[in-house]
């Protein structure tokens, strides 16, 4: 089941490997309880992006639910917070429309984790 899952979550991330236009930035949503969690990968393949996948899969492993309505797309550049680039990755977490937290950059996996694991309970 483990194997599934990182298999998974794998291929949703690397679908979102490809390039990007000024206009719309590819991403991955989810929405635990009342929050939406938007992720934006590293487009540039700086490696940057690992600890945020690693989170994924293990809150994945224990919160399978959360995980189930977990969707890649795009959306519109004028729609993230306007300190998020593209080049970077990035985890917005959003509750009714407004910015809970935001993450991005190198950032210790515990601290992703713990942020996640807020939406879940």
């Amino acid at each position: 089941m483990r194997i599934l899952t990182v298999v998974s979550l794998a291929f949703i991330l690397s679908t979102l490997t490809g390039c990007q236009s000024s206009q719309t930035i590819n991403v991955i949503t989810f929405h635990p309880t009342d929050y939406e969690v938007t992720f934006i990968p590293d487009q540039s393949n700086r490696g940057e992006e690992y600890m945020y996948k690693d989170a994924f899969i293990d809150l994945k492993a224990k919160y399978p639910k959360a995980f189930d309505e977990m969707k890649t797309g795009k959306k519109a550049a004028s729609e993230l917070t306007e300190s998020i680039h593209s080049g970077v990755p990035a985890l917005i977490i959003s509750k009714n429309g407004q910015t809970i937290t935001e993450l991005s950059g190198e950032i210790p996996k515990q601290k992703i984790v713990e942020q996640l694991e807020m939406t879940m309970n």
